[in-house]
């Protein structure tokens, strides 16, 4: 075993722990069998009420390369920052506490950021999900082949890298340090839970000089209803989606004016809308429809949503979501919400044969 001590580390891995006991032990254990041994891990109890600070500790007697920070509650974007400041390895990666890594994969991303000198090294995840009626669904989200990105083609790749799912997670990669102390890339604290991801990533992607997308699925994504904050509602979701919603907005339109690329923002903002409207749907969400309906209303009054009426574009989108916005650029938000619920039972049917 490597001996850390106050000696920099390769690599920090860096997890919240927010009453999971239950699950706790996959995470931690996926970081210590790793093929690579020089590591440290932050583990950052975020106020558990549970067991999950006790089994933290416990973790940090059996082995001098995990550390452990107890605080208060604060949230998943206080607490990753929490763990950037305190790490000290010359790359930073993330975990979620109840996921797993596969065992090679500190290795290989390690092994790729030196080779190629990159300041980011992305990979692909498996996932796991489940739903209260019983549903099970999984996925798999990977470029199909090694992609090196550079200033050159980062408008070229842009689509294949978004639909790999490069966006949507921050613990699929790991990061040179320096990223956070020269450019202050920290999460944004004023979003508690969801979407914190994408604002990350979008404000991220045009930064590095080079990146690396492995064309290797090295981590397994639980959602898992009973526990994860993803299936829950927070009223700061909504805010969360038009922030994220923004940040592409921004980056698309530096990538359309740096590289004259024609990515078009009515396809994405249909994107963000149906994201939206899921958010309701979540368990613990006691909105009325009247509330619903004014939520929808102060959307559609942020700059970022109010002007999707380019026809072309909307010409360009699948029947039903051209309906989804037709309704909201129309402000028939009963009619948009009536269609939202009928949508998302459809999908949980569809997803239903297919088990």
């Amino acid at each position: 075993m490597v001996e850390v001590g106050n000696r920099e580390p390769l690599i920090s891995v860096i997890m919240p722990v927010y009453n999971s006991a239950e699950f706790l032990h996959l995470a931690v254990d996926s970081v210590k069998n790793q093929t690579m041994e020089d590591w440290e891990l932050l583990l950052i109890d975020d106020g558990s009420s549970d067991e999950s600070g006790k089994l933290c500790d416990a973790y940090a007697k059996e082995d001098p390369r995990i550390r452990v920070f107890h605080q208060e509650n604060s949230g998943i974007t206080k607490t990753r920052n929490r763990g950037i400041k305190e790490s000290r390895g010359k790359y930073l990666t993330f975990i979620d506490n109840d996921d797993e890594y596969l065992p090679d994969i500190l290795e290989r991303t390690c092994s790729l950021a030196e080779q190629y000198e990159a300041d980011i090294v992305k990979f692909g995840y498996h996932v796991d999900e489940d739903y209260p009626n019983g549903l099970k669904v999984t996925r798999d989200s990977c470029v199909k082949k090694l992609t090196v990105l550079t200033e050159e083609n980062l408008a070229e790749e842009y689509q294949n890298v978004r639909d790999s799912g490069y966006f949507n997670m921050i613990w699929n990669g790991i990061y040179r340090r320096s990223l956070f102390e020269n450019e202050k890339l920290l999460f944004d604290e004023s979003v508690i839970m969801g979407y914190e991801d994408w604002i990350f990533n979008n404000n991220i992607y045009t930064v590095p000089a080079t990146q690396v997308i492995l064309d290797y699925i090295g981590y397994i994504h639980y959602q898992r209803y009973s526990h994860s904050t993803s299936k829950k509602f927070h009223p700061n979701q909504i805010e969360a989606v038009v922030k994220a919603a923004g940040t592409e907005y921004r980056l698309i339109r530096k990538l359309n004016d740096r590289y004259h690329a024609g990515f078009q923002w009515t396809q994405r903002a249909t994107d963000y809308l149906i994201d939206l409207l899921s958010i309701f749907e979540r368990q613990g969400c006691t909105y009325s429809f009247r509330q619903e309906r004014a939520v929808i209303k102060w959307v559609r009054g942020r700059k970022v949503f109010a002007q999707l009426t380019d026809r072309g574009e909307m010409g360009a989108l699948p029947k039903q979501r051209k309906l989804f916005l037709v309704l909201f650029n129309r402000r028939c938000y009963t009619g948009l919400l009536i269609l939202s619920k009928v949508y998302f039972k459809y999908i949980m049917r569809k997803q239903k044969r297919k088990k």
